[in-house]
């Protein structure tokens, strides 16, 4: 009967449920008066049941009170036990099954939630075959199924909820009303599954329907705070994945919206736990204490809000424990009370949690990690001893597949490592190495933890002198490089993944020398660290002329893709900052297919003859093709050994250098980095005397350029047969210094004696030119361009005689009264003073040189941020970042007549060459000249005169007047002073390029 159907069709979730059963059971009681129907009377008694039921559960999830829900229970069974028709039984037995999940949430009891699977499977078989199954009832089993794999851990449990619930998704239109529950459902199904397995495909599964649910659900129902709370874990999981800020800082975002509108919400305890966790994830990655303390803030409110029986109890009173830590290690003096309060939260989160419960390991690893901080602290070995206990307990008790076993396995293999140093046991030192590299090998682990504990398994063995060993580890770990960060993060995303890896190429380079391993091998595995950034930007920037001539549509479509892909990339700012969550959803999915189509069409243009290798490393052939025009010096220092890698036409040679010490390399390049001064172009500065020692400071320079010279650069030359050679009249030999690491930063074309009459130095016996890699020399030499003396050759000078903010003004007017001088026979001149940004950058894509006059500024801390300062009325900056984003075809030469434009001040990505030289390079200028420190305003002043002199004598052989210029117009200016103490003002210009 009509009726009838009406009750059936009433959802058991509906908050109205208990009034609206009522009243249809008083509906049913009137047509039993009237019919004196036995059918009437049963409807009305079964209706009731079911509204008493309801109440009951309504009363229950108001109070959380158990007695509630276990009498809505009797009810709802009383209501099926009585009832004899379909689909009447199927509805009462849905509302016991309901009940008793809720019940569930709140005892942990798998008791009930295994009744309350069997009580759904009953319903679903109860139809037959040929009728589709209620999506309802699917979904619920579904969700019935994930809250069992949250107590038992099991992926087959995980796998059955998809199953259900994929099924009763698949029922429903994009129109009907359950869709946005049934995706957000799936979405959350999906990330518990990523977190068991690892499988990226389960994340991009989760993210999936994670968007369709917010799609799907309207601001103003109670279920929107739900959405935008698991969007936001599905956002942690994925920063956690591929270290994308964006992803951090839009978790943080949508989950303090959630917070925001939950006031009286239900899941509110849920929703302020996971915004602690997400801004101690942020205070790792930026370390600013207000984040820290807000975030202890909200997991206490959590704590606080959370019944003292409530089975989410243990698992927000870790997450405060972990929190409490990093508050701890915030503080300027470390709070041994903060951290003793974090040990208590934790023991008791442990405590609190059961033996068979699959959230355990990950408790006894986090009290583990504080018992060996608060070892640090009391150097207390039973505090060691304890840290030890718990993440063997940890890594034992962990599935063999799980994910988070590579962290475990890590923080074990560094607790036996603080025992190894403490006890001198060799037992402990084996342990730790054995269980690093146990984490190394873990399938599943997240790539950037599997590389950081190879490298640390590989340094222990390095220090033991286990060479052989350490190179097979090294083996293992450099294959994982490309897999640390996809290519589709930003500049600033890559900086703090690689910042974790520092040094990790140089240890590796050294270890393989010592283990017997080939000279070209081990450069190539060198390079494999090196200008990571620069590589994934040289990807996205390469020359197609040959890929055009082949298959100009497969060339068309990469290079729409290139195109794409720089201007997804550039949302940032405040226009970011606005973007929804349904926005920032459909732009994370558009980026990631952008680079899903492109690593697709890469394959397939790898596919055409002559292309098997596009992209790929210099191969060995490449590489001693690259040395066609002189030869290749690439240095490495590590904490094991020095040496120098050479390479000719003929092969790879390697020599060891044993008194390059890398510590002394770095004491040296910080007493040489700028330091400022009113007369140099650096945009940071105090006032001094103009004074070499005051500049410079210990040690004296020219002492050290003398060292530099006898124990790194001299040998290299002897061994290259470059010295006591008679060159009076002919062109020196040209020697291009390849590489990142500390030497990128050492002046190695002035190393040497420099008083009057000497010959001992790298500027008597060869011509010096720089590059950060050998794949970077490869770009710049297939960049297209055009000879320096071609019709049409336009320059563009930039100059800034004052700058905005900047009390100080410079000579700049002398360098373009020089570049008209020199230049105006061969090329037109456009003359930009005191210019914006924007029409700078306008500017590039018609000209072949450009020449900037200005203040410059290395950031120590964001290289990304080093710039050129620009502007009129207000001071504006161009940046790395400004530079990541244009190309210019035909470029050949920048002339960065500043400070700092070539120096990296941010010692822990060394091995990038972040700087603005390397950023001019790849956007297309062939030649760049730059600056190791802070360039003096009348030493900039007479190497750029003389520079423009010898290149308007000297520029008919493309692509070498420009290093030979430089090398004659900085040797002039050291020529000036005899007594070889000025090399501050001399030694900072260096020519980059081929």
């Amino acid at each position: 009967m009509a009726l009838q159907h009406a009750v059936d069709v009433i959802p058991a979730a509906d908050p109205n449920s208990a009034e609206i059963l009522t009243r249809f059971a008083l509906l049913f009681e009137e047509q039993f008066q009237e019919t004196d129907s036995l059918e009437c009377i049963e409807s009305a008694i079964s209706t009731m049941q079911r509204a008493i039921s309801a109440t009951r559960e309504d009363k229950f999830l108001e109070t959380g009170k158990i007695p509630d829900i276990e009498q809505a229970i009797v009810y709802a069974q009383q209501a099926f036990d009585i009832t004899t028709e379909q689909p009447d039984r199927s509805v009462y037995l849905s509302n016991v099954g309901i009940y008793l999940q809720e019940k569930f949430g709140v005892t942990d009891d798998i008791a009930d939630i295994k009744k309350a699977i069997t009580c759904m499977e009953d319903i679903v078989k109860s139809y037959p075959r040929d009728q589709k199954f209620p999506a309802r009832a699917l979904n619920s089993l579904g969700s019935m199924f994930g809250d069992l794999f949250k107590t038992t851990g099991e992926v087959k449990d995980i796998d059955q909820a998809i199953q259900h619930t994929q099924a009763a998704w698949n029922l429903l239109s994009p129109d009907d009303p359950d869709f946005g529950q049934f995706s957000g459902d799936l979405g959350s199904l999906f990330g518990d599954r990523f977190e068991v397995t690892g499988d990226k495909q389960s994340l991009e599964a989760a993210m999936k329907y994670a968007y369709m649910a917010i799609e799907k659900t309207d601001e103003e129902r109670p279920s929107y705070p739900i959405r935008l709370n698991n969007f936001g874990s599905l956002l942690l999981h994925q920063y956690l994945k591929d270290s994308r800020l964006d992803d951090l800082q839009k978790a943080i975002e949508f989950t303090e919206d959630a917070v925001h509108r939950s006031a009286k919400h239900p899941g509110r305890p849920v929703f302020l736990s996971n915004l602690g966790s997400l801004l101690g994830q942020r205070f790792e990655r930026e370390r600013k204490k207000e984040d820290i303390d807000t975030a202890v803030n909200r997991a206490r409110e959590a704590v606080s809000a959370t019944d003292k029986n409530h089975p989410d109890l243990p698992r927000r009173m870790n997450n405060l424990g972990l929190l409490l830590q990093g508050q701890s290690k915030a503080q300027a003096a470390q709070d041994k009370n903060q951290l003793m309060e974090a040990i208590e939260v934790t023991s008791n989160a442990v405590n609190a949690t059961s033996e068979d419960d699959p959230n355990l390991p990950l408790r006894w690893n986090n009290l583990a990690l504080l018992y060996a901080e608060k070892f640090r602290i009391s150097n207390s070995i039973s505090d060691l001893d304890q840290a030890i206990k718990l993440g063997e307990k940890s890594v034992g008790r962990s599935p063999k597949d799980h994910p988070d076993l590579t962290i475990f396995m890590s923080n074990l293999g560094s607790f036996f490592y603080d025992k190894f140093l403490s006890t001198g046991s060799n037992e402990y030192f084996q342990k730790s190495a054995a269980t690093l590299e146990r984490a190394l090998d873990q399938p599943n682990g997240l790539p950037l933890a599997r590389v950081s504990a190879g490298y640390h398994a590989a340094r222990q063995l390095g220090e033991e002198e286990k060479w052989e060993q350490a190179a097979q580890v090294f083996d293992r770990t450099l294959k994982l490089l490309p897999e640390i960060s996809p290519p589709s993060n930003s500049r600033d995303d890559l900086h703090d993944t690689l910042r974790q890896l520092s040094g990790l190429s140089s240890l590796a380079s050294s270890v393989y020398i010592k283990a017997g391993r080939l000279p070209l091998e081990t450069l190539q595995s060198l390079e494999q660290g090196r200008g990571v950034i620069a590589g994934l930007m040289m990807d996205l920037r390469s020359d197609l002329g040959a890929l055009r001539e082949k298959d100009q549509e497969v060339e068309a479509r990469y290079a729409e893709l290139k195109q794409q892909i720089a201007d997804i990339q550039l949302v940032h700012g405040p226009a970011f900052q606005e973007v929804s969550a349904q926005d920032y959803a459909a732009r994370d999915k558009r980026r990631r297919q952008l680079f899903l189509e492109l690593q697709s069409i890469v394959i397939k243009i790898r596919s055409l003859p002559g292309f098997e290798t596009f992209l790929f490393p210099p191969s060995e052939t490449e590489i001693l093709e690259l040395a066609r025009d002189g030869p290749l010096v690439s240095f490495n220092v590590s904490e094991i050994s020095s040496e120098a890698f050479l390479v000719t036409t003929t092969g790879v040679q390697v020599i060891s250098l044993p008194e390059l010490d890398k510590d002394g390399l770095h004491v040296w390049v910080n007493a040489h980095a700028s330091k400022g001064l009113p007369i140099r172009r650096d945009a940071t500065l105090c006032m001094e005397d103009e004074d070499e020692n005051d500049v410079i400071g210990a040690p004296d320079m020219s002492v050290s350029l003398q060292k530099l010279w006898k124990i790194a650069v001299k040998p290299v030359l002897e061994h290259l047969n470059l010295l006591n050679q008679e060159k009076q009249g002919s062109r020196l030999p040209h020697v291009r210094w390849v590489g990142g690491g500390i030497m990128a930063q050492a002046p190695l074309h002035a190393a040497g004696y420099h008083s009057l009459g000497s010959s001992e130095s790298t500027l008597h016996h060869v011509v010096s030119s720089y590059v950060p890699t050998l794949r970077m020399l490869q770009f710049v030499r297939n960049t297209p361009t055009r000879a320096t003396n071609e019709p049409g050759d336009s320059i563009l000078v930039v100059s800034m005689p004052t700058t905005p903010g900047h009390p100080h003004p410079l000579s700049v007017t002398q360098e373009v009264e020089a570049i008209n001088e020199y230049t105006k026979s061969w090329a037109s001149i456009t003359l930009l003073e005191h210019p914006t940004k924007q029409e700078v950058l306008e500017g590039f894509k018609n000209c072949t040189i450009v020449h900037f006059a200005c203040h410059g500024t290395a950031d120590p801390i964001e290289p990304g941020k080093s710039a050129l300062l620009l502007g009129k009325e207000f001071q504006q900056r161009l940046t790395l970042e400004d530079l990541d984003v244009v190309h210019y075809a035909g470029a050949n030469i920048a002339y960065l007549s500043a400070c700092s434009t070539a120096e990296l001040k941010a010692h822990d990505l060394i091995d990038e060459g972040v700087h603005l030289a390397s950023a001019f390079q790849l956007s297309g200028f062939r030649h760049v000249i730059g600056t190791l420190w802070g360039a003096h305003d009348s030493a900039a002043v007479a190497v750029a005169r003389s520079f423009y002199k010898y290149l308007a004598q000297d520029r008919d052989d493309l692509g070498m007047n420009v290093a030979y210029a430089l090398h004659n117009a900085v040797k002039d200016l050291r020529d000036a002073y005899p007594d070889g103490n000025a090399a501050s003002k001399w030694a900072p210009f260096i020519h980059m390029g081929s």
